[in-house]
């Protein structure tokens, strides 16, 4: 960073984003890969916006720099169950801060501005959700008073398509149909009304959560059914309209075995390889519920979700769950990789006490939409 650029960050225009920014957001978030032992980047083309739309009702500021944009955070509100009840949920993040302005104090401004914004709505539970390790966002906590442990930490799974899974007998498993929307409800809400943050389906809920996540439809709900009701279900998504990760960056080590891999995979079928600087292809497992007494169907179901994967010639599949909820169990004895993740509640309003030891926040509230 040039000496005359601290001068230039007191000059800053924090503001509200417009569609005229799409091309240069989509060029910070290009700007800014995750890098660790294998770096990834999130690509948003060609509709930065998109993936915001498919969280909820959003709304993304900048940071512009002589006119350039140097930095964004996002918010984005959408319905959930709150204490057994409908209400509505507010998540922070999205932040990105190009390489060149970090540690200058440009995430501080964007978390000042995104302070005053709950300010304009009607109250609601603000959360923020963060990677384990992740340090980045230690400026956008501290502006809203974040502070204290988590009210839930969870974990996303890569599902690895390495062998063909058993799917267990005694159930009939399928697509769901428009004859099964109104049943389908049903198990969603009854499944997610106890878990505090979870999304509404019914009253329209499971159409507009559809309608906003570019590409879905109904027929991606695969159910189980035993004797004729069904007894499970998982959302099967493929977002790759809206959402993109391409490897950047591998240690010679796994490179070496992803070429060795490749090399085999002529011989026999086996999972795909990836190659640096190629795309990953993978879908989300959202919404997963399960009546009671019911694991069995619910890990039929992923199980069945891993094998199309492999017969698609995916990567793997992307599950997500809170820490200790019976959906875990449902990636027992499946190949995978694990990330850790945590969500601390941000202090926007002193209106009711939504954070408590009777929250049970659901893993649908963190998995696709939440994070990146």
């Amino acid at each position: 960073m040039k000496m005359n650029d601290h001068s230039r960050l007191s000059t800053a225009v924090v503001r509200s984003a417009t569609a005229a920014d799409n091309e240069a957001l989509l060029t910070l978030v290009r700007r800014c890969p995750m890098r660790g032992d294998i770096s990834l980047i999130i690509e948003r083309d060609p509709d930065f916006f998109g993936l915001s739309r498919a969280r909820g009702d959003s709304l993304t500021f900048v940071v512009e720099i002589d006119g350039a944009i140097v930095g964004c955070l996002g918010t984005w509100r959408r319905g959930a169950w709150l204490a057994g009840r409908p209400a509505e949920v507010c998540y922070v993040g999205d932040l990105r801060v190009d390489p060149d302005f970090r540690r200058r104090g440009v995430a501080n401004q964007l978390a000042v501005k995104l302070r005053d914004y709950p300010d304009t709505l009607p109250p609601a539970p603000w959360l923020l959700a963060t990677g384990a390790g992740n340090s980045a966002v230690a400026p956008v906590a501290a502006a809203f008073g974040a502070g204290g442990p988590p009210i839930a930490r969870f974990t996303s799974w890569q599902l690895l398509p390495v062998v063909q899974l058993k799917v267990s007998a005694g159930f009939d498993i399928g697509a769901a149909e428009q004859r099964d929307e109104c049943e389908l409800v049903t198990l969603l809400d009854d499944f997610y009304r106890s878990r505090d943050f979870a999304p509404v389906f019914g009253n329209g809920g499971l159409r507009q959560l559809i309608e906003r996540s570019p590409g879905a439809r109904l027929s991606d709900y695969l159910v189980a059914r035993r004797g004729g009701r069904i007894v499970a279900a998982i959302c099967v998504w493929d977002a790759s309209s809206v959402k993109r990760t391409r490897v950047i960056g591998m240690p010679v080590w796994l490179r070496g075995l992803c070429a060795v891999g490749r090399g085999i995979s002529n011989l026999a079928p086996m999972p795909p390889f990836p190659r640096q600087n190629t795309a990953l292809h993978f879908r989300y497992i959202r919404h997963a519920a399960f009546a009671p007494g019911e694991t069995q169907a619910l890990k039929n179901l992923v199980r069945c979700a891993v094998n199309a994967a492999r017969d698609r010639g995916d990567h793997f599949v992307l599950y997500t769950c809170v820490d200790d909820d019976p959906s875990c169990s449902a990636v027992v004895g499946a190949p995978r990789l694990s990330f850790r993740y945590s969500i601390t509640p941000v202090d926007t309003s002193p209106e009711p006490p939504y954070f408590n030891a009777t929250c049970t926040p659901s893993a649908w509230c963190f998995d696709d939409a939440a994070l990146d």
